[in-house]
């Protein structure tokens, strides 16, 4: 009987060892850790999620290979860095039996990768370093597609923007600098993308499921950034200061229309756009009635809004860097969500009635609650609508003061020293400006700056915008203006005042 009970237990301890060992049958041991041509099979389940670790020797390409022996492959390929996020920088490639995904990874970091969803099969698990051709300014590299992603290596030899081109169309071309979990930003019109790539990094160029057929890929370097896909996505970027819409741009989503690049001085549009115009860098609409976008670091802490506009955008005026004042014109009617959000301590000069608002108790609101808005006694909608709080002199939960006609009078200059016809001016004389009302209660007197040109060659030597004119300790006084050294480094010659 003894000898019976043990066979019993032998046969069912194998029996459980039977039941338990498909679920992960390694090639090597009962390791999961991957390497380079090792593959590792295992059996999958609706309700477990394999994970595996992978140590690059080197730092480089690596593409992972899940296959399905049977049936169809529903799972995929997932990875992070151990101590980090998912990575998102991933080219993953389908068939029925297969997933293909490629990274640029880091050697001397350790890479979880992840099995989601697999089915209830036998899978393969392979990773092989991956080779690509590298590229170099003014050189171009040729390929031969079937229609899968293709990859190439650059090193930019500075920073700054890059162009990459290729011959065939290609469903989108990305920039991934090696190590990073996500894509560098970068804006694909087909056959082109440009991106802003920093010194002494290697970045992976990829051809997302490019055209079949044989093409050649190159990059160049460029100043000029130029968006001419139909609705460009453009956000969230640091490294652009200047851009371009093309002809062919048609619209503008309302999160991606420069939302968030927080270094933007200026736009420009292409005189054949028919949607959409720039005036003094500004963004606008063709017809100059919507105002879309005022640059976040545009220089200059006054602005007036054009009397064509009637609305001004969501986000219109959000997050700008140098910009103190606004006078708005009687022409708007409406101002949208967030549109002078993130501008602290703005004062908001109005010139006619009330326009539609989002107030300040609402998550979407149109302004700062740290922003003064300004209105013109006897224009409707202010402190005779039910939005005003007497008590509280608030407007829509906005500060709310009284500015006078101040803001409809033209600003005229009265007198100027030198004077008209001066011979005997010195390089440390001041230049002083004295103009038709006091300039504290104007807050566009400096809109544009003050232009020193020069006679002989009808050129600008001197533009004193309000940066320039703090930086040589210009004072404001009542209506006078003094600026001492204008003409410091100015050489002999005739000149006048604009």
């Amino acid at each position: 009987m003894k000898k019976s009970k043990r066979i019993i237990a032998f046969n069912l301890a194998i029996l459980l060892m039977f039941t338990i060992l498909p679920l992960q049958i390694f090639a090597v041991g009962t390791s999961n850790e991957l390497t380079v041509g090792r593959s590792i099979e295992f059996t999958g389940s609706n309700d477990n999620s394999p994970e595996f670790t992978f140590n690059p020797a080197s730092s480089g390409l690596y593409t992972f290979t899940l296959t399905a022996k049977e049936d169809y492959c529903y799972a995929n390929i997932e990875m992070q860095k151990k101590s980090g996020n998912y990575m998102y920088g991933l080219r993953l490639e389908r068939s029925d039996k297969a997933r293909i995904r490629t990274e640029a990874l880091s050697a001397g970091t350790e890479y979880i990768v992840s099995i989601y969803n697999p089915n209830d099969v036998y899978y393969t698990l392979s990773v092989v370093a991956t080779k690509c051709q590298s590229l170099a300014i003014g050189g171009s590299v040729s390929y031969s597609s079937t229609g899968n992603d293709l990859w190439f290596s650059f090193v930019p030899p500075s920073s700054g923007w890059y162009v990459a081109t290729s011959s065939k169309m290609a469903n989108r071309i990305s920039f991934l600098r090696e190590g990073d979990e996500y894509f560098t930003e970068s804006y694909c019109e087909g056959y082109t993308s440009f991106s802003y790539l920093t010194k002494g990094n290697k970045y992976y160029i990829c051809l997302d499921t490019v055209a079949t057929g044989n093409g050649t890929l190159s990059v160049s370097a460029t100043d000029s950034v130029v968006f001419n896909e139909e609705e460009p996505f453009i956000s969230e970027n640091d490294y652009l200061t200047s851009a371009t819409l093309g002809e062919n741009v048609v619209s503008l989503m309302r999160d991606y229309s420069f939302f968030g690049c927080k270094n933007l001085e200026n736009i420009s549009v292409d005189s054949g756009n028919k949607k959409f115009s720039s005036v003094d860098g500004v963004l606008f609409n063709k017809n100059k009635t919507e105002l879309i976008c005022y640059p976040p670091a545009k220089s200059g802490s006054s602005y007036t809004v054009p009397n064509t506009v009637a609305d001004i955008q969501y986000k219109a005026f959000n997050s700008s860097k140098n910009l103190l004042n606004v006078t708005v014109p009687a022409s708007v009617k409406s101002i949208g969500e967030h549109a002078f959000s993130g501008s602290a301590n703005q004062s908001i000069y109005f010139e006619g009635n009330a326009p539609t608002v989002l107030s300040a108790d609402l998550l979407a609101r149109s302004f700062d609650t740290s922003d003064t808005l300004y209105y013109v006694e006897g224009k409707s909608g202010w402190t005779d609508s039910s939005a005003y709080d007497s008590k509280a002199g608030t407007w829509n939960g906005y500060k709310l003061k009284p500015s006078g006609e101040s803001t409809q009078k033209e600003l005229k200059l009265s007198s100027c020293y030198p004077p008209k016809g001066a011979t005997n001016v010195k390089k440390n004389d001041s230049l002083v400006l004295e103009f038709s009302e006091e300039l504290s209660k104007n807050p566009n007197w400096l809109n544009g700056g003050i232009h020193i040109i020069d006679r002989k060659t009808e050129k600008e030597v001197l533009n004193i915008d309000d940066k320039v004119f703090y930086s040589l300790n210009g004072q404001i006084n009542g209506n006078k203006v003094t600026i001492p050294n204008a003409f410091l480094k100015l050489p002999q010659s005739t000149y006048k005042v604009i």
